[in-house]
C-alpha cells in the first residue's frame, strides 16, 4: 500500500491536492505500467501539468490528468528528457471495489480515500461517452479537454465497462459490448495517425474496421492539441487472423494438409488481400489535403534506394557483430548472408535504375503503415450465411516512428509487403513450435523453388515446408489484392507486372533487413526467418532484373 497523504480539504475539493499527491506517488506506480514507453530508462520525477474534473459522484471523483514524466538518460548520455502522459484517475472513498494497484492514499476530515487508474472503472467510461455525446468542453487549469462525436450516436448509459489486458502502449476499455474506448497514453502533439485515419475512413464508409463514434483532445492555451482518446464501435470477433493462419500453417508443416483445407486457406488469404485493397481505395478517396494521392516518382525511387543501401550496411554489420554468439551451423549461415552485402547493394542499384525509368509506379497515399496478420480480426460476414470475414484495427503505424513520419503518404505496396512478410513469420512460428517438440529444422535457406515443389514433392524439413506455405499464402493474398486494386480507376499500384514486382520486392527486402536487426536484438533464435527473407528477395530481384 502507498503511504498516506494527510489533507485538511473536504472530499469534494481533494483534487486540488493531486498536484502534490500524484507527483509524489507516480514514479513508483508508473514504473510498473505496461503502457509506459521508456521502461529502459529510470524515472527521475513526475510533474502534474494539468487537471480537470470530468465527473463527480458522492463517494468518487473522476479526474483527467496530464503528467510530465521526466526520465534520467543513461548509456553515456547526459541530462534528462520528458514525455507527457494521459492518466485518467479516480479518487474514491475507501471501500469502493476498484481493480489495480492504488496510486495513492489520502486521509481527510471524516474520510479516507484511494487514488486509482480511472480506466478500471465504469464511472470513467460513462463520463467519457457522455462527453462525446454532449461534445463537452471540460476546463482544466492550463487548457481544455474537448470531446467530439463522429456520425453514429453514442449510447447514453454505460452499464458495464471492462478494461482489457494491456498489450500495447494504449489502454482499451469495452463498454456494454457496444463501444470501445481507446485511451492514448503517451501524449503526442499534433494529429494522431490512428485517430485521423479511423475518423476519416468512417466518414467515407469503409466497412472493414470498427467505426469511430467520437474522440477527445487536450488543447493548451497556446492552441497545441494532443489526442487523448478515441471511441469506436465494438465488433464481436473470433480473434486475430494470426491465430487462424498459425493453425493452417501448423497443419501444413506437420504434413496434415488436405486439398479441401488448402482451398479454404487460399480463399481466406485472398479475402485479406481484397480488404487491404479496399482500404487503399477508400483512403485514396478521402477528400482532404492530408489524404489526396500523389504520384510515386523518381525522387521516391532515389529515397528508397538510399534507404535500402543504408539498411543493407546496418544489417550486415549487425550480423558480423552477432556471429560469435551462435553455434557453428548458425554462425556459418550468418557469415554466408553477411558476405553478400555487396551483391545485394548491386541488385538494389540495378532494380532502382529500372524503377526510375518507369512512367507508372502507382501513387503515394495514406496507408495502414504497420499491417500484419495481427491487425486483422475475424468476424462473420454480414451477407453470406455466417461466412468468414475480417476487420482491420490499429491505424497508428509503427509506434516508434515520429507521428509526422507515420502520417506521410507512401506506396500502398508497403502494406502489401508487410503482409507478405507476416505470412512468412506465421509459417516459421509453426515450424519452430514443431521444433520445440523435437523435430529439427535445418534452416537451409534455400528459396521456395528449391523445396521440391516443382517435382511434386515437398521436403520433410519443417522450415522448408514453412517457406512453401508462406509463399503460397502470399500469392493468394496478392491475387485477391490485385483483383480489387487494379479494378479501381486511380492507378494506385504499377500497371506493369515487372515494375509491380520490383517495387514490391524492394519493400519486402526493406522489411526483412529491418527484421534482421530487430531479431538480433530481441529474439536471436528467430533471426533465420528474416535471413531467409533476405535471400528470397535476392533471388526475386535477380529474376526481375535479368541476372543469373
Amino acid at each position: 500500500m502507498p503511504d498516506v497523504y494527510v489533507t485538511e480539504r473536504d472530499f469534494r475539493d481533494v483534487v486540488a491536492d493531486f498536484y502534490i499527491v500524484v507527483a509524489r506517488a507516480a514514479p513508483e506506480w508508473l514504473a510498473g505500467a505496461r503502457w509506459l514507453q521508456r521502461k529502459d530508462v529510470p524515472i527521475s520525477e513526475v510533474k502534474v501539468r494539468d487537471l480537470a474534473t470530468l465527473a463527480r459522484e458522492d463517494a468518487m471523483l473522476c479526474v483527467l490528468a496530464v503528467l510530465e514524466v521526466v526520465f534520467r538518460l543513461q548509456d553515456g548520455a547526459t541530462g534528462e528528457r520528458s514525455d507527457l502522459y494521459n492518466v485518467p484517475l479516480v479518487v474514491a472513498v475507501e471501500g469502493a471495489q476498484i481493480e489495480g494497484q492504488p496510486l495513492a492514499r489520502i486521509k481527510g476530515p471524516g474520510y479516507q480515500a484511494l487514488v486509482h487508474d480511472a480506466t478500471h472503472t465504469t464511472m470513467f467510461a460513462r463520463a467519457a461517452l457522455g462527453g462525446v455525446r454532449r461534445e463537452a468542453v471540460v476546463a482544466a487549469g492550463e487548457g481544455t479537454f474537448e470531446f467530439r462525436g463522429v456520425g453514429a450516436r453514442v449510447p447514453g448509459v454505460a452499464r458495464v465497462a471492462t478494461r482489457l489486458p494491456d498489450t500495447s502502449t494504449n489502454t482499451l476499455v469495452t463498454v456494454d459490448s457496444a463501444q470501445v474506448i481507446k485511451v492514448y497514453r503517451r501524449m503526442v502533439r499534433g494529429t494522431s495517425p490512428d485517430l485521423e485515419m479511423s475518423v476519416s475512413l468512417t466518414r467515407v464508409g469503409f466497412r472493414h474496421m470498427p467505426a469511430a463514434t467520437g474522440y477527445a483532445v487536450y488543447r493548451t492555451r497556446d492552441g497545441a492539441s494532443f489526442p487523448v482518446l478515441l471511441v469506436q464501435q465494438f465488433v464481436p470477433n473470433q480473434g486475430e487472423a494470426w491465430r487462424t493462419s498459425f493453425a493452417d500453417a501448423s497443419a501444413f508443416v506437420r504434413g496434415r494438409e488436405a486439398a479441401e483445407r488448402a482451398g479454404r486457406e487460399e480463399a481466406r488469404e485472398a479475402r485479406l488481400g481484397e480488404i487491404t485493397a479496399e482500404l487503399h481505395c477508400a483512403s485514396a478517396g478521402i477528400d482532404d489535403d492530408a489524404f489526396r494521392p500523389e504520384g510515386f516518382g523518381p525522387g521516391d525511387v532515389l529515397a528508397l534506394e538510399e534507404s535500402l543501401i543504408a539498411s543493407v550496411g546496418e544489417s550486415m554489420e549487425a550480423l558480423q557483430r552477432a556471429e560469435e554468439r551462435y553455434d557453428p551451423p548458425h554462425a556459418q549461415r550468418i557469415r554466408d548472408v553477411a558476405g553478400r552485402g555487396e551483391d545485394l547493394i548491386a541488385l538494389v542499384r540495378r532494380a532502382c535504375r529500372g524503377l526510375a525509368s518507369s512512367r507508372d509506379l502507382g501513387k503515394k497515399i495514406r496507408i495502414h503503415g504497420d499491417l500484419h496478420l495481427g491487425q486483422f480480426l475475424r468476424v462473420a460476414r454480414e451477407a453470406g450465411g455466417g461466412a468468414e470475414d475480417f476487420v482491420m484495427i490499429d491505424f497508428e503505424g509503427e509506434p516508434l516512428r515520429p507521428a509526422e513520419e507515420r502520417r506521410r503518404r507512401a506506396s500502398p505496396l508497403r502494406d502489401v509487403a508487410g503482409m507478405q512478410r507476416s505470412f512468412d513469420y506465421v509459417a516459421y512460428s509453426a515450424a519452430f513450435a514443431l521444433r520445440e517438440e523435437g523435430v529439427e529444422c535445418d534452416g537451409g535457406g534455400k528459396p521456395a523453388a528449391a523445396a521440391g515443389v516443382a517435382a511434386g514433392e515437398i521436403s520433410d524439413d519443417p522450415c522448408e515446408r514453412a517457406r512453401v506455405w508462406g509463399r503460397r499464402a502470399g500469392r493468394a493474398f496478392l491475387a485477391g489484392y490485385l483483383q480489387k486494386a487494379r479494378r479501381d480507376g486511380r492507378g494506385l499500384v504499377p500497371g506493369d507486372d515487372r515494375d509491380f514486382g520490383l517495387l514490391l520486392t524492394c519493400f519486402k527486402l526493406e522489411k526483412a533487413l529491418y527484421e534482421v536487426r530487430y531479431e538480433l536484438g530481441n529474439r536471436p533464435t528467430w533471426v533465420e526467418i528474416p535471413l531467409a527473407g533476405v535471400l528470397d528477395c535476392m533471388e526475386e530481384l535477380r529474376g526481375l532484373v535479368g541476372l543469373p
